[in-house]
């Protein structure tokens, strides 16, 4: 529903309070699209995964993906080891995105800059984005800082590695550079002139 469930009056449609719970998730049963602010009743939200069949479905999918995190994370460094051997840098890229996802940051900074030195990647400013995020949570802030500025090629990715540079940068406690800024960003403090009388 483009209208966000409301109608022109603002008044919330039966159909969209009858959704339930599945207005969160999209057709493959991922939280997406409609991940957005629901349009119930405080009433209708409270309700949403208190009845028991809700709650020990929703414990059965947690319960689901621990067990294929475990089990993904046993196989990594078997993976590891074919995509060191694979001629382009998509496996280095798949496992340093995994690495990263489970906190083991240095292997993902590893991983990411093997896939990156390979090349044949489908997306190179992703997988610079990506290791730039990996060098800044295994506190590489100079690296990461490079590695933000280098990312070329997507203009949506380019704005994306810019706020992760200024994330970096004031994490740091360093002065952020007008050249480091967005375009359009605009100070949170703007400088006051001392003006001589």
């Amino acid at each position: 529903m483009s209208d966000g469930g409301r109608r022109k009056d603002g008044e919330v449609l039966p159909e969209a309070r009858d959704l339930g719970a599945a207005a969160l998730f999209d057709s493959q049963g991922h939280l997406g699209q409609r991940n957005r602010p629901l349009p119930y009743l405080p009433a209708d939200a409270k309700n949403v995964f208190t009845d028991q069949r809700s709650k020990d479905r929703s414990q059965r999918l947690l319960d689901s993906a621990k067990k294929r995190a475990t089990s993904d994370q046993a196989g990594l460094p078997k993976f590891e080891k074919e995509a060191d051997a694979a001629a382009t840098g998509d496996k280095n890229f798949a496992a340093g995105r995994a690495y990263l996802g489970y906190g083991q940051y240095d292997k993902a900074v590893d991983q990411l800059s093997k896939a990156l030195s390979k090349g044949g990647l489908k997306n190179e400013a992703d997988a610079r984005l990506t290791l730039g995020i990996a060098q800044l949570k295994a506190g590489h802030k100079d690296d990461a800082l490079k590695t933000f500025k280098a990312v070329k090629g997507d203009p949506a990715l380019e704005r994306l590695a810019s706020l992760w540079g200024i994330h970096a940068t004031q994490a740091s406690g360093t002065a952020v550079s007008q050249a480091d800024k967005p375009k359009g960003a605009k100070a949170k403090h703007p400088q006051k002139v001392a003006r001589a009388h």
